[in-house]
């Protein structure tokens, strides 16, 4: 019996696929709260002038915003692309 090839949303409740999803959701975290430091820092501090945040800031807090939802599905990808990877290198090394 030959094996299916995994479609790359498919859950497989892996280890791998488990680590996969924190470090993109930590990442994601990463970026979401990273520019919002300054302006926060300076809000709560007076002695910091008050920082407002620029267009680059906005996109990696939205980017941030969709890594950190979105990291379950994002983990599932990479761990099937690199079961379909390791198959093919599998199937190159026999």
């Amino acid at each position: 019996m030959e094996k299916s090839k995994p479609k790359l949303l498919e859950d497989h409740d892996s280890k791998g696929q488990w680590w996969w999803i924190i470090a993109i959701r930590l990442i994601g975290f990463i970026l979401f709260i990273a520019p919002l430091f300054l302006p926060l820092k300076a809000y709560f501090f007076e002695s910091k002038e008050n920082l407002t945040l620029n267009g680059n800031d906005w996109i990696l807090l939205l980017f941030g915003l969709l890594l950190s939802s979105g990291g379950k599905q994002i983990g599932m990808v990479i761990n099937n692309v690199g079961i379909v990877l390791t198959n093919i290198l599998q199937k190159v090394t026999k």
